[in-house]
């Protein structure tokens, strides 16, 4: 894990088999009696290209920002940036501890022996808990976050089916400052923006 960028690999918290159940209720679904033998013999042998994309496209995947972005929604970081001088530095929040939940939307495609299935549409669940995260507030931005604790888990689910069941969540100890691109993440919903 590459906590230092919040860089998280999703097999510490997706196990790799949580792929595969995905992988064969998807290949399951697309083989049912009412598909051609064409689409039921693609099912068979896309299963596993598909567990591997997924495992692929889950392994490392930047959340900093997204929950970033979330941050800049809060009430207590709108009022900490009306009132932040404006002499290029950044003025620096200690958050309290607080929840977040988030939830990405990919949509995968796999093609097999060059045929491509219909795409399947995944929901990954997240939820995380931050304590005494440092936050660098900027012209409005969120510029930087530095030092703080976050326990997060993960859940990925394919219709009404949930992956996996009873895995505990990853603790993360922030340890270095991490800048964002000029201008930074917006704080949405600020007076002086209005």
């Amino acid at each position: 894990m590459l906590a230092d960028q919040f860089v998280i690999e999703l097999n510490q918290l997706v196990p790799v088999e949580s792929f595969d159940e995905a992988a064969n209720i998807v290949a399951q679904e697309q083989s049912g009696e009412n598909s051609g033998r064409m689409r039921r013999a693609f099912a068979a042998l896309g299963g596993s290209k598909l567990a591997a994309a997924m495992a692929e496209k889950f392994r490392e995947i930047d959340l900093l920002p997204l929950f970033a972005k979330g941050w800049g929604e809060s009430d207590e970081l709108k009022k900490e940036a009306d009132t932040a001088p404006d002499n290029g530095q950044p003025k620096f929040v200690r958050l309290g501890k607080f929840e977040q939940n988030l939830d990405l939307y990919p949509i995968l495609s796999v093609s097999v022996l060059g045929f491509t299935a219909e795409p399947v549409k995944l929901t990954l669940t997240l939820q995380a808990e931050f304590e005494a995260v440092e936050v660098g507030l900027k012209r409005g931005y969120i510029v930087e976050v530095g030092g703080g604790f976050c326990r997060l888990s993960a859940l990925l689910k394919y219709g009404q089916f949930s992956f996996p069941a009873g895995v505990a969540p990853v603790d993360i100890q922030l340890n270095n400052t991490r800048r964002f691109s000029d201008p930074g993440i917006a704080i949405t919903g600020r007076k002086s923006s209005e």
